[in-house]
């Protein structure tokens, strides 16, 4: 068994059915089951010596990761992490009230000249058409067959 299958992950579960996947059988090793999953777990084992072989492997590298020795970390760790923390969370804060002036001023100048160019563009269509001209569209009427004039022109 290699580190990588001793940390319980979502991987197929062992050879005696889902009940004796890796988290089981970690959980079995760490004693966090409760008492009758516990003892369903062991009759299970009794039956597979595959996960048998997990289970001692796993508890081998407990007795191994308990034997080695406490780091104490340094008297300014506290102190660097804290600043860390400090710096991710100025940088990842929102501006300031100063910035957010001036945002809101960006915002208004942007809103006015877009209302300008919406302005001049409505003033150069309207020149574009002369005043007074129809605004639909005029369709000639043919004349009547005998000679009858035409009651006028037709509207769209």
């Amino acid at each position: 068994m290699t580190l990588e299958t001793a940390v319980p992950d979502e991987r197929a579960p062992t050879s005696n059915g889902p009940d004796l996947d890796d988290a089981t059988l970690a959980a079995y090793v760490d004693g966090s089951l409760s008492p009758d999953e516990a003892r369903a777990v062991a009759a299970k084992l009794a039956d597979d010596p595959v996960a048998r072989a997990e289970v001692e492997e796993l508890r081998r590298m407990l007795r191994l990761v308990s034997e080695l020795p406490e780091v104490a970390p340094s008297p300014e760790f506290t102190d660097r992490v804290m600043r860390k923390m400090r710096r991710m969370r100025a940088a990842a804060a929102p501006a300031g009230p100063g910035l957010g002036l001036a945002a809101l001023a960006f915002q208004v100048l942007s809103i006015l000249v877009i209302l300008a160019v919406a302005a001049v563009y409505m003033m150069a269509q309207l020149e574009a058409r002369p005043v007074g001209a129809p605004t639909r569209d005029v369709v000639p009427v043919p004349p009547r067959p005998g000679g009858e004039a035409a009651p006028g022109p037709v509207h769209r």
